[in-house]
Order: structure tokens, then sequence, then C-alpha cells
């Protein structure tokens, strides 16, 4: 499947799983706003992948996870 296409089907897979209190993870194709935003709207808990290549945005998670230890 290319990448395209599992941006497409994301959104169909979310719907058929209907069912709330479910854990989605997701890889970092799958880290959009559209896809946060439909997950967030089911009031589904989620887990976004987050590489160190990420730049200033991992250094932040890091020192945000530091200060809450």
């Amino acid at each position: 499947m290319d990448k395209s296409n599992e941006l497409t089907a994301l959104p169909k897979v979310l719907d058929w799983l209907n069912n709330r209190r479910s854990i989605v993870t997701i890889n970092a194709m799958g880290c959009q706003n559209k896809i946060e935003d439909k997950i967030m709207d089911r009031e589904e808990d989620y887990l976004f992948s987050l590489k160190g290549n990420q730049g200033n945005l991992s250094d932040d998670m890091t020192r945000l996870l530091r200060k809450l230890r």
C-alpha cells in the first residue's frame, strides 16, 4: 500500500472501529491534523509516535516529560 492509500484508508478504519474506550496507535504517517481531530472528536485515547528527528518538537517533549517526573 502506498502512502496516499494509507492516508485515505485510515479515516475509514477509524469509522469502522466505532467503539468508545479504544486505544488507537498510529505510526508517523498517520500523524495528521485531520486524523488526530477525528480520534479526539470520538473521545478515544491515542498514541502518536515522535521521532528524534522532529527537532524542536522532540526537545520540547523531552523537557516536558522531565518536568512531569
